[in-house]
C-alpha cells in the first residue's frame, strides 16, 4: 500500500475547517498468483471476497465545527472516496452488479460546549453530552473490503445506511454511551461482499443496538 495525503485546518472567530486529501494505491498484482482467483469477486463464499487487485482511491475528508451559542456546538463532517480503477475492478469481477466506485458518509453532530476550545478538543466533564447522526454509502468496488466498517455494517462493501451516537458523562470519567445503526444492501443486484464478520457473508440487512459504560482511571 503506498499513501500520500495533504490536509489543512483554519480557524477564524467561533469556527473551523478542517479537510484532507489522500491518495492511495495498492500494487497487488496478478503475477502473484496462477489463477483468475486473484481478481476480487463478490462471493457468498468469501473465497475471493477480499483481494486488493485494482484499488487506487482518492478520498476527502472534511469537518466543520462553530458554536451556536447557549453552550452548544455543531459539528458536521463527511468523506468522500473514489477508486480511480473501479472500472477494472468491475470488469475483472465479470461485471457483476453494478460499477459502483465511490464511498461517501454525511453527518451532524451536537454537543454541550463551554467554549470553542472545549468544542475543538472534545473535551467533556461531568454533565457534558454529545450526539452524532451520519449516513453513508460503499459502492462494492471503491474501498479494500478489508478495511470498511466493522462496528455497524459488519465489515461488508455494498452496505448503505444510518448511525446515530450519544454519549453523556456521568463523572468526569464515568462515560454512558447508546449507539444505533440500520443498514441494508446498497446494489440489490450483488451480494455485500467482504469480511464474515458476525454476520453472513450476504445480508439484505441488519440493526444493531450498541449500550455501554465506560470507567475511566
Amino acid at each position: 500500500l503506498l499513501a500520500a495525503q495533504v490536509g489543512g485546518k483554519h480557524k477564524w472567530d467561533n469556527s473551523s475547517l478542517k479537510a484532507g486529501l489522500t491518495y492511495t494505491d495498492h500494487t497487488h498484482d496478478t503475477e502473484y498468483k496462477t489463477t483468475n482467483a486473484a481478481y476480487f469477486v463478490p462471493d457468498v463464499n468469501s473465497t475471493t471476497a477480499t483481494y486488493i487487485n485494482d484499488l487506487r482511491t482518492i478520498e476527502t475528508p472534511f469537518t466543520f465545527l462553530t458554536m451556536m451559542g447557549n453552550g452548544t456546538g455543531l459539528k458536521v463532517f463527511g468523506d468522500f472516496v473514489k477508486n480511480l480503477d473501479g472500472d477494472d475492478r468491475w470488469k475483472n469481477a465479470g461485471y457483476a452488479g453494478k460499477d459502483d466506485d465511490t464511498a461517501w458518509m454525511l453527518g451532524f453532530g451536537l454537543a454541550s460546549a463551554k467554549d470553542f476550545k472545549s468544542l475543538d478538543k472534545g473535551s467533556m466533564a461531568k454533565g457534558d453530552w454529545k450526539a452524532d447522526i451520519w449516513y453513508q454509502e460503499v459502492g462494492t468496488y471503491s474501498v479494500d473490503p478489508n478495511n470498511v466498517d466493522s462496528d455497524f455494517f459488519d465489515s461488508k462493501v455494498n452496505m448503505k445506511g444510518t448511525v446515530l451516537k450519544a454519549q453523556y458523562n456521568i463523572e468526569d470519567n464515568v462515560l454512558f454511551n447508546v449507539a444505533y445503526g440500520h443498514g441494508k444492501v446498497n446494489d440489490s443486484s450483488n451480494v455485500t461482499a467482504g469480511v464474515k464478520g458476525d454476520t453472513s457473508y450476504d445480508i439484505d440487512n441488519m440493526d444493531l443496538l450498541q449500550l455501554d459504560v465506560t470507567y475511566k482511571f
